[in-house]
Order: structure tokens, then C-alpha cells, then sequence
């Protein structure tokens, strides 16, 4: 182990779901639900190549959460 003086942060972030059984009544009483796990999905973007990085836009209508966006 190191010790250190230097304050030190640790920052988390998660997601979750919960799924409701049955279908939207919208759809009447035979929904058909297609479901795709994306296992076969691919990105040719490497996330890692911080040199491929650039500035992007701030979101609309958030003034509150992003000041630089007025």
C-alpha cells in the first residue's frame, strides 16, 4: 500500500431496470414484445484514444447544469 497526504476521490456511477410483466395495454390484448440483447452489436470507436476526443455541444434548455450553455 502507499500512504499519502494527497486527498484522493472515488467516483461511481450505475444503472439499473426493473421489468413490469405482461405489455402496454396500448397494443391491445395480444402485444408482441421483440427483445435484443445486442449481443452482436459492434463499435469501431475506441473509447481509449483520448488524442480522438473533442468538444462537443452542451444540451438545450439546461442553464441550470451546464451555466457555459447560455
Amino acid at each position: 500500500f502507499y500512504n499519502t497526504s494527497a486527498k484522493s476521490t472515488f467516483d461511481i456511477s450505475a444503472e439499473g431496470a426493473y421489468l413490469i410483466p405482461g405489455h402496454s395495454r396500448a397494443v391491445g390484448d395480444e402485444g408482441t414484445a421483440y427483445i435484443d440483447d445486442f449481443e452482436g452489436s459492434q463499435s469501431t470507436i475506441d473509447l481509449r484514444a483520448i488524442n480522438r476526443w473533442f468538444l462537443a455541444s452542451t444540451p438545450r434548455w439546461q442553464d441550470t447544469r451546464f451555466p457555459e450553455a447560455r
